[in-house]
């Protein structure tokens, strides 16, 4: 019942006269005065809505046809997300009194109301009439409906008793139960914080302090020493960094490019303020060469342009990726479930999302989603560096496997959407895979694959074939992660190879290039592994809790313990080739969830921190701690969201909010990739570690002044 109340668009001439009865229709845009938990910024809480003050109080209504209205969203979160949590709302029928006199408080299910007036107009006398609910635990409070009340023909006298009586009704409240327990609890933590600070008893501060005196350790000699310490270990981390920079960051990327962007003295990964003070929480996104940001939020998509409003366009919630193709013009996005809705992966040309003025829902992108991908689990795409566009999309306990059929050149003679991918595989595993990626190599170079299938056992994994694959130029292998531990399947030969075995949850992983090798990067806990082909002489019989040496490097790759193991097993006096060999192992601090490798450094992104290190001897260089940090796109440049407000120049009372419970505000930062990689024409041979940049248009390309692949709001 609550949902279709909460379902109303429109406003009849009877509910607009009652609402300029009660307050003045405002602007929230630029509004300054009490907001009362209303975006007043960006328009994210609608455009208008309804403000008044009554001896002494500041009162904002929240309007439920003011609100953002959701087409999917049979619910309305949105709506119920102010309405349901204010403590009385006033419900207005449009009808007779006896329309008014069917309401019951249980048609609104809300743990936080506690008091319903309900008003209806009656056009014959012009008068209003009220019926006021109130939970069993709320005291009697006035004022009281006179008797034999006939309706309020006087409306000022009307709303002078409605605001009256809804003011004490809140304040009567809060000594329920429920309030009451909350505030006694708030009040007793205040008295206990002023009596530390401030009391005269032998727990408190100032006593503590006064004993710390007499025997010559005192409170602010400690503060000193701990300040001083602090003090010794940032010099310790500069000089850290510094030396880096003279030997390892000079000999990889050109440091003289930072130089002449007038950037001498910053860090290549000091994050640069993008848009601020955002009222929504950013779930995904990605950069749109040319146009902004695309982002999604639990409310939706919006384009941020950085001269302009944001743009609304998409109303279907919640989307947990997208990844743009500009030079393909699509956008591939995977919706989450809601509702009846399973979670599905859609396919939607840019041209048309740039030019339609509607907000796309559900119902509008149905026609473009995959019948195939209904409750997948997530999906990837292939590298820019391989011969095409790829998906490979994870349903349950197999994956599969698309090609786009269409080259770039085609760009200006279709409209394909999902008809432009072609179904090449359906891979079925014992294991419900958590990550995949796509690995592309020349034939050249899987040649010992199919020499040494004979030999292998049966695989775990079976391939239905849907159309044929040109293997005579290329091969597609899939990288997959599974709570068992990570495989490598060749999609042309059926080959099955083991990479690695842990027993915890895998995290990403990422297809590299370096020095003509191929290498990936494996992420599972806190761990990151670089692992390559190569050959490795064993003296010995690889054992449980012992590590498997890179005779070429003369460093030791990840140990077969119970956390993770790579290669496959082998004989004393044995020489391995074409084995999976640990080239290098970083311990992080955090538990990443995104990996970005930058060469020469490399960045990994948790819930609340950035950990940087150098990808040459993963030495520790930085650690930024950001509350509610996400990483939103990595293409163009290194794009994140944090509460945290970075190098502003703002006091701290500025930066935070004063209480818990205001609603926290987010910004974007981003890191450009031209000064991580020290990219400075476009000449310059992609290195392994670049970005994992998919299909950009010519049209950004970079030039000799603003760096590879940067892009500028």
């Amino acid at each position: 019942m609550d949902d279709e109340l909460l379902s109303n668009q429109g406003e009849s001439k009877n509910f607009t006269n009652f609402l300029d009865i009660l307050g003045t229709r405002v602007t929230l845009k630029g509004w300054t005065k009490y907001k009362g938990g209303l975006d007043v910024k960006r328009d994210m809480t609608g455009q208008h809505s309804y403000y008044t003050r009554f001896e002494s109080h500041e009162i904002m209504y929240h309007v439920s046809t003011l609100l953002p209205y959701s087409v999917d969203d049979t619910q309305q979160v949105e709506r119920k997300r102010h309405i349901g949590n204010d403590i009385v709302n006033i419900v207005f029928v449009d009808g007779t009194r006896e329309d008014m006199q069917r309401f019951k408080p249980v048609f609104i299910k809300s743990q936080f109301t506690h008091i319903y007036a309900v008003v209806c107009y009656e056009p014959a006398d012009m008068s209003y009439h009220i019926i006021v609910y109130s939970e069993k635990s709320v005291p009697l409070y006035g004022p009281s409906l006179p008797s034999n009340h006939s309706g309020f023909t006087d409306h000022q006298e009307f709303r002078r008793f409605l605001l009256v009586k809804c003011i004490n009704g809140e304040k009567a409240t809060y000594n329920t139960q429920v309030f009451a327990t909350k505030r006694e609890r708030t009040f007793q933590l205040l008295l206990l914080d002023s009596m530390e600070q401030y009391g005269m008893c032998e727990d408190s501060r100032p006593a503590r302090e006064r004993i710390n005196l007499a025997e010559g350790d005192s409170l602010l000699h400690r503060k000193k020493e701990r300040s001083r310490k602090d003090i010794f270990v940032k010099v310790g981390q500069n000089l850290k960094l510094e030396s880096l920079g003279a030997s390892e960051y000079e000999r990889v990327s050109n440091v003289s490019v930072a130089k002449d962007r007038g950037v001498t003295g910053s860090r290549p990964w000091d994050p640069q303020s993008v848009h601020s003070s955002l009222q929504i929480e950013i779930i995904a996104g990605d950069s749109w060469a040319g146009v902004g940001l695309l982002v999604v939020a639990k409310e939706g998509g919006w384009i941020l342009r950085q001269n302009g409003p944001p743009e609304k366009v998409f109303s279907l919630a919640p989307i947990t990726r997208m990844d743009i193709m500009e030079s393909l013009g699509i956008i591939i996005l995977r919706c989450d479930k809601s509702c009846k809705d399973p979670s599905q992966v859609y396919v939607y040309r840019l041209s048309d999302l740039e030019t339609n003025n509607k907000i796309l829902g559900r119902e509008e992108l149905r026609e473009h989603s995959i019948e195939a991908s209904k409750g997948c689990n997530g999906y990837n795409v292939s590298n820019r560096r391989h011969s095409g566009l790829r998906l490979a999309i994870i349903v349950g306990r197999k994956v599969l496997l698309y090609s786009w059929i269409h080259a770039e050149e085609w760009l200006d003679f279709t409209a394909d959407t999902i008809q432009g991918f072609q179904l090449i595989q359906e891979l079925h595993f014992l294991e419900s895979p958590e990550v995949v990626s796509l690995v592309e190599t020349n034939l050249v170079e899987i040649n010992w694959l199919r020499t040494e299938q004979a030999d292998k056992t049966k695989t775990e994994c079976s391939i239905t074939k849907d159309n044929s694959v040109d293997t005579a130029k290329e091969d597609i292998r899939i990288v997959v992660g599974t709570r068992k531990g990570f495989e490598l399947l060749s999609v042309a030969t059926g080959h099955k190879e083991e990479i690695l075995s842990l027993e915890s949850e895998p995290s990403d992983i990422q297809e590299l290039l370096e020095d003509e090798k191929e290498e990936l990067l494996i992420t599972y806990s806190c761990t990151s592994l670089f692992i390559r082909r190569g050959s490795t002489d064993v003296t010995g019989p690889v054992k449980r809790g012992e590590s498997c040496t890179d005779t070429s490097t003369g460093k030791k790759g990840q140990p077969d313990n119970d956390t993770g193991s790579a290669g496959k097993k082998v004989m004393e006096g044995e020489t391995v080739s074409n084995s999976w060999i640990v080239h290098r192992e970083i311990q992080w601090n955090c538990q990443p969830k995104q990996v970005v490798p930058a060469f020469p450094f490399i960045i990994a992104f948790s819930s609340d921190t950035i950990e940087v290190r150098s990808a040459i001897n993963c030495n520790l260089l930085q650690i930024l701690n950001l509350p509610r940090l996400s990483l939103i796109a990595m293409k163009d440049d290194i794009y994140f969201t944090t509460t945290k407000m970075i190098n502003t120049g703002k006091k701290s009372c500025d930066m935070e909010p004063m209480s818990k419970f205001c609603d926290p505000v987010y910004n974007i930062y981003k890191i450009p990739w031209a000064l991580l990689i020290g990219q400075t024409s476009t000449t310059h041979k992609q290195s392994s570690m670049e970005h994992p940049k998919h299909y950009s248009q010519s049209s950004v390309e970079t030039n000799s002044t603003n760096g590879a692949g940067s892009f500028e709001f």
